[in-house]
């Protein structure tokens, strides 16, 4: 038994290394992704909510250039559809319907 957990230790050291390059850090990059950015809180009205694309690492975010705008933003619960609108004031924010639901658990 002893011998075996001294193995599986011994193949793990080397993946624990504290010294990396920064770009191993990040998986392949798959941008742009689409990023969708709301905070559901049970018993509360349905939020606005954010779309925006991913950058590379390294880049500076640009939160305008990579807002996504004129997009169908729909939410369904059952046979319910609340249909999102696009903020005029603020690049890929989207408001929720007038008297929006309660968000429920």
């Amino acid at each position: 038994m002893a011998i075996r957990v001294f193995l599986l230790l011994l193949a793990l050291l080397p993946s624990c290394a504290a010294d990396r390059a920064p770009y191993t850090l990040f998986g392949p990059s798959a941008e742009p992704a689409l990023v969708v950015d709301a905070v559901l809180i049970v018993g509360q009205d349905l939020p606005p909510l954010y779309l925006r694309r991913t950058s590379a690492p390294g880049v500076p975010y640009d939160f305008e250039g990579l807002a996504v705008a004129g997009a169908q933003v729909v939410i369904r619960q059952g046979a319910q559809v609340f249909r999102y609108t696009a903020d005029p004031d603020t690049a890929g924010k989207y408001q929720p319907p007038v008297n929006p639901p309660r968000v429920q658990a």
